[in-house]
């Protein structure tokens, strides 16, 4: 089992680490409605900065990492996505992932991307509501 600087890797951890690594970069709120909607978003934050958290011993590294780029009114947001060891942990659920990026996106890029998982997260939250 998968440990993270003092804490075990929990499933909704790996949930988490599945749809980003399908969405490739998601917003807090955007992994909030994914796998933690109903509860206070503070608890996300929180998990998303211990799984972003630097580790000091062998073999333990982050799962994400966190990015900012600006909006286009000038705003600072934070977008998350995959580490090396975060993306292997997910391929083990998410087999057909496409090969990592060499570098990451530039902002109109990321802002596009953050608008297309928008669309992801209504499908996922709607899918879950239906009955089928």
């Amino acid at each position: 089992m998968a440990r993270l600087k003092g804490a075990i890797l929990t499933q909704r951890d790996r949930i988490l680490l599945s749809y980003l690594a399908i969405a490739r970069y998601a917003s807090t709120v955007q992994l909030h409605r994914l796998v933690a909607d109903g509860r206070d978003i503070s608890l996300m934050y929180r998990r998303l900065r211990k799984l972003s958290a630097n580790v000091n011993r062998p073999g333990e590294s982050p799962c994400i990492r966190r990015l900012e780029f600006k909006r286009a009114e000038g705003t600072a947001a934070a977008v998350w996505a995959l580490t090396a060891y975060g993306r292997a942990l997910a391929e083990d659920t998410v087999p057909y992932l496409r090969p990592p990026a060499s570098t990451d996106v530039g902002a109109q890029f990321l802002l596009h991307t953050l608008m297309l998982n928008d669309v992801l997260v209504e499908l996922v939250v709607a899918l879950r509501r239906s009955p089928g």
